[in-house]
C-alpha cells in the first residue's frame, strides 16, 4: 500500500471515529431530555411494597389503568380524612404530613394516620424540614412520631422547600450536608429508603448533586404537561411519585393529584 492508500485510509478511520462520537452524544442527549418511565426504573425496592388499589390483589394481574395509582397528600389545614375517601375509588394512597422542625407535630397526624390504618389504605408520612434547627434531631423527631413503618406504605419523607428556608442567606454545602445526615439518620434507623418531596425549582437550585438521586423523588411539578419537568439529579431516575397539583376536592370524580409509578 502506498503512502496516498495509507493517508486516505488513515482519514477514513478519523471519520469513522468523529462520526460514532457524534451519534453517540446526540443518543444520550435524547435519552437525557426524555427520561424513560419504565417499570424496572420506577419500581419500589420491595413488591411488597407497591400500593394497590381496592380491587386489584397480587395474585390478580394488573391491567394497565392499575399501573398508574392515584393519591392525596393531606395535612391540618385539610382538615381531617374524612369517609369521602372510601367512597373514591379512584384514590389508592393518602400521605400525611407528621411533623416539622425538631418539636412541631401536625395537629390532624395521629388521627389521619389512625384512620387510614384501621381502613387499611396505603398511607405514608412526611416531614417539614427546617434548614436552621438540626437534622438529626429533626429526624429523631420524626421518625419517634410516626413509629414503625412497614410494607406497603411508603418510607418516611422528607419535604424540603422555600418554607424550610430563612429569608436571609442560606449555605448550599451546609444544606446539602444537612439534608444527607437526615436521611441517613432515617434510613438507619428504619432500614428503608427515605423518600424527597420538593419541586422542579428547587431541587435544581440547590439539591443539584446526583447523591441524592439515590433516594426516590415525590416531584411537585404543577405544568399540566403530559410528563413531569424532572431535575437534573433525576434525568435518569425519573420520579416516584409527581404531585401534579396542589389543589383538590377529595369528593371531585375528575381527580388530577399524587400521581405513583409503580
Amino acid at each position: 500500500m502506498n503512502t496516498f492508500s495509507k493517508t486516505i485510509m488513515g482519514l477514513m478511520m478519523i471519520s469513522l471515529v468523529i462520526i460514532t462520537l457524534i451519534m453517540y452524544n446526540i443518543l444520550e442527549t435524547i435519552r437525557e431530555n426524555n427520561p424513560l418511565y419504565t417499570q424496572s426504573q420506577l419500581t419500589w425496592p420491595s413488591p411488597a411494597a407497591t400500593p394497590v388499589r381496592p380491587g386489584v390483589t397480587a395474585e390478580k394481574k394488573p391491567s394497565p389503568n392499575d399501573l398508574t395509582l392515584c393519591g392525596i397528600d393531606v395535612s391540618h389545614w385539610d382538615g381531617t380524612v374524612t369517609e369521602d375517601l372510601l367512597s373514591n375509588d379512584q384514590i389508592s394512597f393518602v400521605i400525611c404530613k407528621s411533623t416539622e422542625g425538631t418539636h412541631g407535630t401536625d395537629p390532624d397526624f395521629r388521627n389521619n394516620w389512625n384512620f387510614l390504618t384501621e381502613n387499611h389504605i396505603t398511607k405514608g408520612a412526611y416531614h417539614l424540614y427546617v434548614y436552621s434547627e438540626s437534622p438529626v434531631q429533626q429526624a429523631l423527631h420524626f421518625s419517634n412520631t410516626v413509629g414503625e413503618v412497614n410494607h406497603p406504605d411508603f418510607p418516611l419523607i422528607i419535604d424540603i422547600e422555600e418554607a424550610s428556608l430563612p429569608k436571609k442567606y442560606i449555605d448550599q454545602r451546609r444544606l446539602k450536608e444537612d439534608v444527607l445526615k437526615f436521611l441517613e439518620y432515617i434510613e438507619q434507623k428504619t432500614k428503608r429508603t427515605p423518600m424527597i418531596y420538593s419541586n422542579y425549582a428547587f431541587i435544581d437550585t440547590y439539591l443539584d448533586d446526583k447523591i441524592f438521586s439515590k433516594y426516590p423523588l415525590w416531584l411537585a411539578e404543577y405544568s399540566h404537561a403530559p410528563k413531569p419537568l424532572i431535575p437534573k439529579a433525576w434525568k435518569k431516575k425519573g420520579c416516584l411519585i409527581w404531585q401534579k397539583t396542589d389543589r383538590y376536592d377529595i369528593s371531585s370524580k375528575e381527580l388530577d393529584l399524587d400521581v405513583y409509578y409503580p
